[in-house]
């Protein structure tokens, strides 16, 4: 009877670990195929300009509980549906995944309220800093952390392509 109770107890911890390994697989798996999060919306590309208010207007409206207005004086769009291409636009989200090697050129993969994920070079480690001034060790930066950066894509970008940010700053609240 021990040995049976034992190895539920081992089975259920093993499907707990399981379960939590597949969501960070799974992103990191779709991120690598298309290369970026873009990919996903680069279907929709090419009648961006058409549909790029309509999308832009409801993920703003759904993140104005949150600093999203206070930081956007200049009326940049936030979490945009379809990726603008050659324009500067924020993307506010969780990091899903931060690769921070090399440190000079870390990438992160940022999955905004609105479920799309972007896929973001930033600046070097030592450059990003949290809101109230203060900065993390390189380990400290990790999935799960609220992020806030300008973002911008070459006008003549390919799928394939990464939005580019020099100005990453780590939210205390989201």
């Amino acid at each position: 009877m021990k040995r049976f109770l034992l190895l539920a107890i081992i089975a259920l911890l093993l499907a707990a670990c399981g379960a939590n390994a597949e969501p960070t697989a799974a992103p990191a798996g779709n991120d690598t195929a298309p290369t970026a999060a873009p990919a996903a919306t680069s279907t929709t590309e090419p009648p961006a300009p058409a549909g790029d208010d309509t999308p832009a207007e409801p993920a703003a409206a759904t993140e104005a509980p949150a600093p999203a207005g206070d930081s956007n004086p200049g009326g940049l769009p936030v979490n945009p549906d379809p990726i603008l291409k050659g324009e500067p636009f924020i993307v506010e989200g969780i990091i899903v995944n931060a690769s921070l090697i090399p440190v000079d050129k870390p990438q992160f993969l940022i999955e905004a309220p609105n479920g799309l994920k972007y896929r973001v070079d930033t600046q070097p480690v030592d450059q990003i800093f949290v809101e109230d001034g203060t900065q993390l060790k390189a380990f400290e930066i990790r999935p799960g952390l609220f992020v806030r950066a300008t973002v911008f894509l070459p006008a003549d970008a390919t799928a394939a392509d990464v939005l580019s940010t020099t100005d990453l700053v780590i939210l205390l609240s989201e």
